[in-house]
């Protein structure tokens, strides 16, 4: 399943936003730096309010999914 000529949908660029937010919290938890929840909070209000910003990123984390996909399978 190729994702390079699909388009990406709000759905997937919402996806993409609230992975970035999980990555966000996961490094809150593991460096105690403020600034990674502060991000976590930009990012989610992003997320849930203008799902689109996050289509270059939701480009790049699908393609690298596939990637992973094929590799385990």
């Amino acid at each position: 399943m190729k994702t390079e000529n699909k388009t990406i949908t709000v759905e997937q660029c919402k996806d993409s936003g609230l992975a970035l937010v999980l990555i966000c919290l996961i490094c809150f938890q593991i460096w105690k730096l403020p600034v990674f929840s502060l991000l976590a909070i930009i990012f989610l209000v992003a997320a849930m309010t203008y799902p689109p910003l996050f289509k270059p990123f939701g480009k790049i984390w699908f393609k690298l999914s596939t990637a992973i996909g094929t590799v385990v399978s």
